[in-house]
């Protein structure tokens, strides 16, 4: 049996019968799952239809001994995590991403203090965004740019999605002196408007108006807060600010401090919390459910991220040499009886911890492979 060649073909221009029907399946799948591109469609259990769409081997927390379970359980993201492996974008007006193919180097990381800051005054709206995806999550994070007295834009990405013809949007919550025309403020697809595709939404223009600008004053521009270029030595001069983010299924909560300058002990400002509600408008709905998070700049240099706090979803690590699920949903480690391997990611999948550089293949339930070492264990 051979299958069709479905390269540029839709339903409507499919050569035969057989040619309508996978390329009405390929069509459907993209409807459903999205953007799932590089990824294979498979029926996660025998005699049922439940199907999903993911890649070929997934990453993640598959561990053969206790020590690789403790270290799991004891690993936090770091920076060279972001550095290494979070999906890099350039944006900017009426250009398909990355709009600055170059600018997607613009970051820098730091072993020592585990951090990575922006190295360049970039042209575009520059970010990374989380490999996993959350629909509950908190970020505690302190913006800083020591250094460089520019006054420009350093944030934080509420989510970010990718329809099925490659077009990128941004939901992003910004910090900055005033360069860019706002000190606090959060925007659908900054720099990322494109004519019949996208467009800009801004929120938070009042509550902007009540944390200070690089200059100290108030006010929901530039002209009401009396702010000049570059006051006070930009981010150099007002030192860092804190923001953080709370998401709780649609609706995110955001909250910041007036600049260090101002305010030596950063203490939050209540009446200027950004309150966005997913669901309220069609623009954003396409963050519903469980999407990425992020750091981003725009024409800002040296822009650092110190992470606080973070927490997001559940932590599950794999056993998979006494088929056992640890799992974390905030209240500490526990092993769930109800849930394994095979039930969780079905059977036939390839898996790689990329911490141990291990690869394992589900045959059947209760039956993993070690590919990439030695023969597996035998359970007791």
């Amino acid at each position: 049996m051979s299958f069709p060649n479905l390269q540029g073909k839709t339903f409507a221009n499919a050569d035969s019968a057989l040619d309508q029907e996978a390329a009405f399946i390929a069509q459907r799948a993209l409807t459903v799952h999205g953007d799932q591109r590089g990824t294979l469609p498979f029926v996660k259990t025998g005699g049922t239809n439940e199907s999903k769409h993911a890649f070929a081997m997934l990453q993640g927390n598959f561990c053969q001994n206790a020590t690789e379970i403790n270290d799991a359980k004891s690993r936090v993201v770091s920076f060279k995590d972001v550095f290494d492996s979070w999906k890099r974008y350039s944006h900017q007006v009426n250009t398909a991403p990355p709009a600055l193919p170059a600018e997607l180097n613009g970051w820098t990381y730091t072993e020592a203090g585990d951090y990575i800051t922006s190295n360049i005054n970039s042209s575009s709206h520059i970010g990374l965004v989380s490999r996993d995806t959350y629909s509950d999550w908190e970020l505690e994070v302190e913006l800083s740019a020591i250094g460089d007295g520019d006054d420009d834009s350093i944030g934080v990405v509420l989510g970010f999605y990718t329809d099925p013809q490659g077009v990128e949007q941004s939901l992003t919550i910004w910090r900055g002196c005033g360069g860019n025309g706002f000190t606090w403020r959060a925007f659908l697809n900054y720099v990322n408007a494109r004519s019949g595709l996208t467009s800009t939404v801004t929120f938070g223009t009042a509550q902007g108006s009540l944390v200070k600008w690089g200059n100290g004053g108030l006010g929901a521009n530039a002209t009401e807060a009396g702010y000049t270029a570059n006051a006070n030595g930009g981010w150099n001069g007002v030192g860092k600010t804190k923001v953080k983010v709370t998401r709780v299924g649609d609706v995110i909560t955001c909250r910041t401090t007036d600049f260090e300058l101002f305010d030596p002990t950063l203490a939050y400002i209540p009446a200027a919390d950004i309150v966005i509600d997913l669901a309220a408008q069609p623009s954003t709905s396409i963050f519903q459910g469980k999407s990425a998070y992020g750091y981003c700049a725009y024409s800002q240099n040296k822009a650092k991220y110190t992470v606080l706090n973070f927490t997001g979803g559940e932590r599950v690590i794999y056993d998979v040499v006494n088929n056992q699920t640890h799992v974390d949903s905030g209240s500490g480690w526990a092993i769930d009886a109800s849930r394994s391997l095979a039930g969780d990611l079905g059977t036939g999948r390839m898996l790689f911890n990329r911490f141990t550089g291990k690869i394992f293949y589900i045959e059947a339930p209760g039956e993993v492979y070690h590919l990439n070492g030695v023969a597996m264990p035998t359970p007791p």
